[in-house]
């Protein structure tokens, strides 16, 4: 990112002299911050491409109910005898065929296979001379299977391909989340921006304010109202005012940084701070009327409810695999390709075959290991669901304390803003007079200087108490900035 062309010197003359000509400057507030997080920001797009990864398992799981095709295609040549004693001089078989499969959320897979074999022979003396040379073969099978318990009617199936839905829900969620995040740092980054902006200004202000004084104190001088301790002291207040003006220089730069960064922008030469001198008062509602429909409970809720669904299959799963198996195959042979065909579409030879396949592991560490892997799962979903009720309630009321709290705090820092300086008047007219020491009026300076520090702050904070209060119950975008 490209760094500013403005040393600490310059920055500090700009905001100084904002009433010089110069090009329109860049306008910054806290909507243009997060747009520009949102829309150019880099962070957007990695949790963007964070929560693209998380439908791959969604994927993955109605993978088991791809269609798939298959094919074959295979030529031998055979001349080896046979242990009957009856063999040809030589057999050439052409076979080729292809399939389709598909298994359904039922549980149900539905075969349909097709194969052709051809034979070509050169007859050996041992052969019957009823046999031709050349026969065809066509097969057409369908088959069904039927799963009866494990994955009873494609009960596990659909319980993982659920639990993944639910974890996407929860990616979705998370997804929202992480925006409001982006947009809440950004916010941060703003108000800390602009703190550190006002520091400086004040810290301008303070250091003209010592100039002033150290002037009015040589002129003094010359006339022999002021001693020499006067004005060495008000030079090193100038010296300590033009101190914190380097650091507060430096202070400002770095926040600023900061901010184009989340926006992936390139600092401009010159930024106004466009901030409401409002101070907009703390919301009406103090908590929500429940804490389930905010995200962070959803997404809690959904990995809760993918674990359980997770947890009632591995107990499908551990028990024996039982499944209805049927088949009907037609076939046709003859010596020429196209009575083959024939022959078997006639549907005249048929072959049925009806059975059970049986599987099961005998005392399985495996599965005993899923299905203790699945309970622990699911405690350990419950317990963080649990604790994340527990802990938004608490952050609620924590962040909307705050909220009054900094509220509080900011009202009275304005309030002290006003008396210092009615004092600070006071005393340089006292001071004028002969009534009070330097050093006094200095110290009350000092006060003054900082009540204006401390109110911009105080204003910051409030702005960034209230966003995170509105992040917290997912009303970030309807406070107002």
């Amino acid at each position: 990112m490209t760094k500013p062309s403005l040393s600490i010197a310059l920055v500090a003359y700009i905001i100084a002299a904002p009433s010089l000509a110069r090009a329109e400057p860049f306008k910054l507030t806290p909507q243009v911050v997060v747009s520009g997080a949102l829309i150019s920001g880099k962070d957007r797009l990695i949790k963007e491409a964070q929560f693209r990864k998380a439908e791959l398992p969604v994927f993955q799981a109605l993978g088991v109910f791809d269609p798939v095709f298959t094919g074959i295609g295979e030529y031998q040549i055979d001349r080896a005898d046979a242990l009957s004693g009856i063999s040809n001089e030589e057999d050439k078989y052409l076979k080729w065929g292809f399939g389709f499969k598909k298994k359904f959320r039922t549980g149900s897979t539905l075969n349909v296979d097709y194969l052709r074999n051809q034979r070509k022979s050169v007859f050996g003396s041992t052969t019957f001379l009823a046999t031709s040379s050349q026969a065809y073969l066509d097969q057409i099978q369908f088959s069904v299977k039927q799963e009866l318990s494990g994955n009873f009617f494609g009960i596990v199936d659909r319980a993982l391909l659920s639990a993944e839905q639910a974890r996407y829900e929860a990616a979705s969620l998370e997804y929202e989340e992480n925006i409001e995040k982006i947009a809440l740092e950004s916010l941060d980054l703003f108000w800390k921006a602009y703190i550190a902006k006002e520091s400086l200004k004040e810290s301008l202000d303070a250091r003209t304010t010592l100039e002033r004084l150290v002037k009015t104190i040589e002129k003094k001088r010359r006339f022999g109202f002021a001693d020499l301790g006067d004005l060495s002291r008000s030079k090193a207040e100038l010296k300590i005012q033009n101190q914190n003006v380097k650091k507060n220089s430096q202070a400002y730069l770095s926040s600023i940084d900061l901010v184009f960064e989340a926006m992936h922008q390139d600092v401009p030469d010159e930024i106004s701070f466009e901030v409401s001198s409002e101070l907009p008062p703390p919301p009406e509602e103090k908590f929500p009327e429940t804490v389930d429909g905010l995200r962070r409970i959803q997404i809690s809720r959904e990995a809760l409810d993918a674990a359980s669904i997770e947890r009632d299959a591995a107990q499908f799963s551990s028990l024996p695999e039982v499944a209805l198996k049927g088949s009907a195959t037609y076939v046709g042979v003859e010596e020429d390709p196209g009575s083959s065909v024939s022959e078997m579409l006639g549907w005249t030879k048929p072959i049925y075959v009806v059975g059970l396949e049986l599987k099961f592991a005998l005392d399985s560490d495996t599965i005993r290991a899923g299905r203790v892997a699945r309970e622990i799962g699911y405690d350990e979903s419950l317990a963080q669901y649990s604790k994340t009720r527990k802990h938004l309630v608490n952050e609620i009321q924590n962040n909307y304390r705050n909220v009054t709290s900094t509220y509080q705090i900011a009202l009275e820092a304005l309030e002290v803003v006003s008396l210092r300086e009615k004092v600070v008047k006071s005393q340089e007219q006292s001071y004028r007079q002969g009534r009070i020491d330097l050093s006094v009026l200095i110290q009350d300076y000092n006060s003054y200087f900082h009540a204006n520090t401390q109110r911009a702050t105080a204003f910051g904070n409030y702005h960034i108490a209230l966003n995170q209060y509105a992040a917290t119950v997912d009303q970030l975008r309807t406070v107002k900035k």
